[in-house]
């Protein structure tokens, strides 16, 4: 085959230089098309439409239940007021959740174990709008780098790598949640 090109390309160079060009060119193309076409992140974001109005974080020592009412958020069954700040970032962190990936398929024990997700160490959040369920996410531990955990979110049996250290966001008390204030007397909701 080869002596079969060189008696039809001969010595000159000139034709060499073209057919070498035109191949570069062909396989910078074929390249191109392979880098749009296989150009699927793993990363994403799962936003939620609604703005919920309760919330319930739920982990090994305690839940508490947050409850916007008239515009108010508060701390149900202590009447204390919620500090906005802390729920705004709940807020964001349910309504924008940026995973890295799929790090794991399975229901095994042993896989639930090895990310945090079994009863013992999850930290349960759920959001709702109307008393409608709009978000659940259950929180594993940490992975190589406290910025990330893995998580699951709402009916998904897929073990997520989540962006932001939600676990530290969602790992609060009463104490943590509830608004500061000089008067102790302006720190609960009248009902």
């Amino acid at each position: 085959i080869c002596k079969i090109i060189y008696k039809i390309i001969g010595n000159n160079m000139k034709t060499r230089k073209i057919i070498l060009l035109s191949s570069i060119a062909v396989l910078i193309f074929i390249y191109g098309i392979q880098l749009i076409l296989n150009n699927k992140s793993p990363i994403k974001i799962y936003k939620l439409k609604e703005t919920p109005n309760k919330i319930t974080i739920t982990n090994q020592n305690n839940e508490i239940t947050l409850e916007k009412v008239e515009d108010i958020w508060y701390i149900k069954n202590t009447d204390f007021l919620a500090d906005e700040d802390i729920i705004e970032e709940f807020i964001d962190s349910i309504c924008n959740i940026k995973t890295l990936g799929i790090v794991s398929n399975s229901n095994a024990e042993s896989e639930l174990e090895r990310y945090g997700l079994n009863e013992i160490k999850t930290i349960k959040v759920n959001a709702f709008n109307s008393d409608k369920t709009i978000r659940s996410i259950i929180i594993g531990k940490d992975s190589v780098s406290p910025d990330h955990n893995y998580i699951r979110i709402d009916s998904f049996q897929n073990t997520l790598l989540a962006a932001g250290n939600l676990r530290n966001i969602f790992d609060k008390t009463i104490d943590d949640i509830k608004k500061e204030t000089d008067s102790e007397d302006n720190t609960t909701l009248d009902k």
